[in-house]
């Protein structure tokens, strides 16, 4: 019995720690998502250990002080609860605006230019000149000038 109330200890000692880390992560403003993940995962895996050992503690306890051993669980346990929920919630939000940010890029459509093949036959080149700077010498003139 007591040995199960060392590991337990241990444990718990060892979720406080992660708990401190998660609500610090979640009141930053600059939250690191892959670290809260990562703390939020590990949260996880340590409050399942938790529980089972809670389990074995309870089934050798009397019924004396199996309520109040208990409620302590169970007040830890809601107060992990809680956390887990606002750290999904700041996980969500953090992923909610990198898609927001990516939805606000703009989208320029620029024009399709058509200009006539030249075929090599000189009675066409002026006409094929003609459209080509049209095209592309003074349409990017003009966007120079919009640049600058």
């Amino acid at each position: 019995m007591e040995n199960l109330k060392s590991k337990r200890k241990v444990l718990r000692t060892a979720v406080s720690k992660l708990f401190t880390e998660i609500e610090n992560e979640i009141k930053t403003t600059n939250v690191n998502k892959c670290l809260l993940e990562e703390n939020l995962k590990l949260l996880t895996i340590k409050v399942e250990e938790l529980s089972k050992l809670d389990l074995q503690i309870e089934e050798l306890l009397d019924s004396d002080s199996f309520e109040a051993e208990f409620e302590a669980s169970q007040d830890y346990a809601e107060r992990i609860n809680v956390l887990q929920f606002r750290a999904e919630r700041k996980l969500n939000e953090l992923t909610g605006s990198s898609a927001s940010m990516s939805a606000n890029k703009h989208v320029v459509r620029l024009p399709k230019l058509t200009i006539p093949k030249f075929n090599g036959d000189s009675l066409y080149w002026n006409s094929f000149w003609n459209s080509f700077r049209v095209a592309v010498h003074d349409l990017c003139l003009k966007l120079k000038n919009l640049t600058t």
